[in-house]
């Protein structure tokens, strides 16, 4: 089986998320949970093999006081964390929905 990373985690009242990870389970992929931080990344590397982002603006977009700051450092910060995992081996998958 090939470790699948779900972001954001399967959630159980996602009927879209249950059925997608199920057909892939009959492909050969299993989900498996994570983080993306460095840390957790090279851990990892025999586990899971692709990082699954449905909805990646959580990962990027800042929400609070200083908007346009901080959108600027956490879309840098995901930007490294997303270059460190492929150099690292990790497969990335997008789902997009909007």
């Amino acid at each position: 089986m090939t470790g699948i990373v779900s972001f954001p985690p399967v959630l159980g009242q996602n009927s879209y998320q249950r059925l997608l990870y199920q057909a892939l389970g009959d492909h050969g992929f299993e989900c498996v949970g994570g983080e993306l931080k460095l840390g957790w990344l090279l851990a990892n590397r025999r586990r899971a093999k692709v990082l699954h982002f449905h909805w990646p603006v959580e990962h990027w977009q800042h929400q609070r006081r200083f908007r346009r700051l901080g959108t600027a450092a956490k879309f840098a910060l995901f930007a490294l964390r997303l270059g460190a995992a492929r150099l690292l081996g990790y497969r990335i998958a997008w789902t997009i929905h909007e």
